[in-house]
């Protein structure tokens, strides 16, 4: 996994929602809450990063708890 994704979740799990990586620029979504703490946390450890943050109001668990339903051919609940 990537080194910035395992710190989030690691310091913050319940406001981790997941990450990407975009043209070089590492996208962390998390939740509103957690944003100027995980901000200030993943600047001050990884300063060289291109790290933009994005809110989002969907935990991890919920959006895999979706993906999986979805996967498994259920109900999307749309």
């Amino acid at each position: 996994m990537d080194p910035i994704a395992d710190f989030v979740r690691a310091r913050y799990p319940d406001g981790f929602v997941g990450m990407k990586v975009d043209a070089g620029t590492v996208v962390v979504y998390r939740l509103a809450p957690y944003g100027p703490a995980v901000d200030k946390a993943v600047r001050e450890r990884f300063p060289a990063a291109r790290v933009r943050f994005v809110d989002s109001t969907t935990d991890e668990a919920e959006l895999q708890a979706r993906a999986d339903q979805i996967a498994a051919g259920g109900d999307s609940g749309y």
